[in-house]
């Protein structure tokens, strides 16, 4: 009776083991300009209610022009 239960689970095991799991497709969810554009649109809308702390955003917001950039909106 134990011999073959021991029998039983080993062949169980070789089983498994040999089983082979298909490998999934790995998608690529975002690349590094992608990324680069996240931070930056984030770091827009950190403490919005008080002034900006990044100097470089200031110097946008004071040079940026919708009118010269209109063909950029949908």
């Amino acid at each position: 009776m134990k011999s073959t239960l021991v029998l039983a689970l080993v062949c169980l095991a070789a089983l498994v083991s040999g089983y082979a799991v298909p490998e999934k497709e790995r998608k690529v969810l975002a690349d590094k300009e992608f990324l680069s554009r996240q931070k930056q649109i984030l770091r827009l809308f950190v403490r919005i209610q008080q002034p900006t702390l990044y100097q470089d955003l200031i110097e946008i917001s004071k040079s940026y022009s919708i009118e010269e950039n209109i063909d950029k909106y949908a």
